[in-house]
């Protein structure tokens, strides 16, 4: 830790990353947040790879709550995260009958490595939420609602289209 220290402060050439200091917000949080407050048009060309759905959720919410662009951003991964894991214990004990393995389910999707990034000012929490509806969407047959809700997870990240393969396999 102390060798990396000294060659953020002493020896990299160049400026500091943007990312130190931003928190919840930090690398893609900071490209979602200038999404939201200056569209893609008000950014780097860089900012093109983001895809729209939680841009525009994450605009919806700033409009409505206090505190700017940052904070809608995280209120809806948060959010989401929250709904996303509901979500995922209903579809799993609806699919299985199991509560005790929904229950593993849930903590096991919580507290997979990269899960910290679902409180982040991040899409994947909300990708998380549209992937289990549709799914459960899915497991109920409510091929409307499916459709529906992976379209949602297709704009909102690029792997949202792999949804299709989970609706060839349920039909």
């Amino acid at each position: 830790m102390l060798g990396a220290r000294l060659y953020v402060d002493h020896l990299h050439e160049g400026e500091r990353p943007l990312q130190v200091g931003q928190g919840l917000l930090a690398w893609d949080g900071a490209w979602y947040r200038s999404l939201v407050e200056s569209g893609y048009s008000g950014v780097d060309q860089e900012g093109i790879r983001f895809f729209p759905g939680f841009v525009l959720l994450g605009r919806l919410l700033d409009a409505v709550l206090p505190g700017g662009a940052g904070v809608a951003l995280v209120v809806l991964a948060n959010a989401a995260a929250l709904f996303a894991m509901a979500l995922l214990l209903r579809l799993v004990r609806e699919v299985t009958g199991d509560a005790d393995l929904a229950g593993r389910a849930v903590w096991l999707t919580a507290c997979f490595p990269p899960a910290f990034v679902l409180v982040w000012g991040y899409a994947e929490a909300l990708f998380l939420l549209l992937a289990v509806a549709t799914l459960l969407a899915l497991a109920r047959r409510s091929w409307w609602w499916a459709a529906v809700l992976a379209s949602a997870a297709a704009v909102t990240r690029p792997t949202g289209a792999l949804l299709a393969v989970a609706a060839l396999a349920s039909a």
